[in-house]
């Protein structure tokens, strides 16, 4: 059997299967499918000339196919390193400086191969073997020889590296990709090495173009198997970094001394800057914050530049796999919209709780005298006045009520404590009213005190006003559940009102008589309960509020 044929056969056979991923590849929109083309033709460019050359005893005629085989492998080792780099997601890191730069020493290698024989840097003696029935090259190997291996070794380790970093990886999705791509590779680069360095059976015999067709068919598995240009790794990194600036909030990525070392779309525009222009440089140089300690509850500060606009400023750490800190994430939530309207609702809150109060105070006691005063149609109108007025001040009363419970803190408190209390206070306001009540002697709860508070004050005012004794007052704890239950016998709460809390908000339609179930359902909404209405056909009113009990 004549081995020498047959391994030039083997070789054609490498260049065939190459063109042919190259002919698939070239046609897919996928990162680095065009890159891939491009590896795929540079390895059949390398592996049908050198076939070809087997067969060709004469050394003057045979040198000439070293030329389409130096091109094959200027082609072939830049566009794997660029295919790494648009397979993994850094395609952005891929610019004409980039590609000019890798492929300006292969090109250079071209130019010293066709004027090698005035200067001698790429060979020196150049010779053709006959070995197996096959016409082998063999050269002294000269300076520019080492730096060109060198240099492809290198593009090669590099691109390995970022695509080895797939197969340490959890995501599994990859992983049986990256390592086809891998094996390929190597198999490749050893049998290169064995040529390039003269060793093994045969030294003269380049066995890459073989290794070229095994790493073909690895690629091809990895096409076909695993979808190689179906489930890209691209996706991962780069709908991160798509999700980074489309995230609506700005971000900054910081060291650990606070200098800047990545910016978002939205942070760059917050902070007036880009993230060429600020890497390197201090956040606070930036940013009036005095110091980014995730330790410290966030911060808002006003930035200024074509408008004031407010941002909520978040630190959270950013470790690696021991947990040692590498940097912060500093997070900008433009709150500019939240802080003025907090300001108007304390604007109104003041008016509410201080002007219009003393206003009504002054109203209702002129009312008041004047219905004492006055006999007939005009009492009758006075006492109107009374009871309008005194109805503004229990609105006015229940947005001080709201407030104060949105801006209390979460403590551990007795809810059945809490219940007796708010029994006993509003028992003296209505001292004719008859509570039948089943509350245990405590229940702990967490939360805000004065939210419960308010749901119940609120929920029971509402029956001793609008209801009918008996007025039932209940706090069981079950299944982790603390659940409150207000019934009466009145006529039930008018459906308008029943409509505007299950729909969470008021139309020009439906308005809610004042501040009292809203005052429930912000409170409810507030310690993470669940409210339940119910007014049966036959009259009468029953509300559950569920709480969540702590399950320790």
């Amino acid at each position: 059997m004549n081995w020498g044929l047959g391994y030039v056969v083997l070789a054609a056979l490498s260049g065939l299967t190459t063109l042919a991923l190259a002919v698939y590849a070239v046609r897919r929109d996928e990162p680095g499918a065009t890159y891939f083309a491009a590896m795929m033709a540079g390895a059949s460019i390398w592996a049908l000339p050198y076939a070809a050359s087997l067969l060709v005893p004469d050394p003057a005629v045979h040198v000439l196919f070293e030329l389409p085989v130096e091109v094959g492998k200027a082609v072939l080792v830049p566009s794997w390193l660029l295919f790494a780099l648009a397979y993994t997601g850094r395609g952005g890191y891929i610019s004409r400086r980039l590609i000019a730069g890798i492929f300006a020493l292969p090109a250079a290698t071209m130019a010293l191969i066709v004027t090698n024989d005035s200067h001698g840097l790429v060979w020196s003696n150049y010779r053709v073997v006959e070995q197996l029935g096959i016409s082998i090259s063999w050269y002294d190997p000269g300076v520019w020889h080492w730096i060109h291996v060198g240099y492809g070794w290198l593009l090669v380790g590099i691109g390995v590296a970022l695509i080895f970093e797939l197969v340490l990886s959890r995501d599994s999705l990859y992983r049986d990709q990256a390592v086809a791509l891998v094996v390929g590779t190597l198999v490749a680069t050893v049998t290169q090495a064995k040529a390039a360095l003269f060793v093994g059976p045969y030294p003269g015999l380049d066995l890459t173009p073989v290794g070229l067709g095994i790493t073909g068919l690895s690629f091809g598995y990895a096409l076909f198997r695993y979808q190689l240009f179906g489930v890209s790794p691209a996706v991962g990194r780069l709908g991160a970094r798509a999700a980074l600036d489309d995230v609506g909030v700005g971000v900054a990525i910081i060291t650990r001394n606070g200098d800047v070392a990545e910016l978002n779309a939205a942070a760059e525009a917050a902070l007036g800057t880009d993230t060429d222009g600020a890497v390197g440089d201090p956040l606070d140089s930036f940013l009036p914050v005095d110091r980014f300690d995730p330790a410290d509850p966030p911060e808002t500060v006003e930035i200024t530049d074509d408008e004031r606009r407010s941002y909520e400023v978040t630190v959270s750490p950013v470790d690696d796999q021991h947990s040692e800190p590498l940097g912060y994430t500093v997070v900008l939530s433009d709150v500019t919209v939240r802080e003025r309207q907090r300001q108007r609702v304390e604007v109104l809150n003041r008016v509410l709780r201080h002007n219009l109060r003393n206003d009504l105070t002054v109203v209702l006691g002129y009312a008041g005298t004047l219905a004492d005063r006055l006999d007939g149609e005009e009492r009758e109108m006075a006492e109107m006045i009374e009871e309008n007025a005194r109805g503004l001040a229990d609105l006015g009363e229940n947005a001080r009520q709201v407030e104060a419970f949105l801006d209390a803190e979460e403590t551990t408190f007795d809810a059945a404590a809490a219940v007796r209390s708010v029994v006993a206070d509003l028992g003296t306001e209505w001292p004719d009213a008859t509570v039948e009540t089943a509350i245990p002697d405590s229940l702990a709860l967490q939360g805000v005190e004065r939210a419960f508070e308010a749901i119940v004050e609120n929920l029971l005012e509402n029956a001793l006003e609008h209801g009918d004794d008996p007025v039932r007052v209940s706090l069981i704890a079950e299944d982790g559940v603390a659940r409150l239950v207000v019934a009466d016998a009145g006529p039930g709460i008018p459906d308008h009102e029943v409509a505007v809390l299950r729909s969470g908000g008021e139309t020009a339609l439906e308005h809610g008589s004042g501040l009292g179930l809203w005052a429930v359902h912000w409170g409810a909404t507030l310690l993470g309960a669940t409210t339940e209405i119910e007014t049966p056909e036959g009259g009468g009113t029953r509300i559950e509020v569920r709480f969540p009990m702590d399950a320790d």
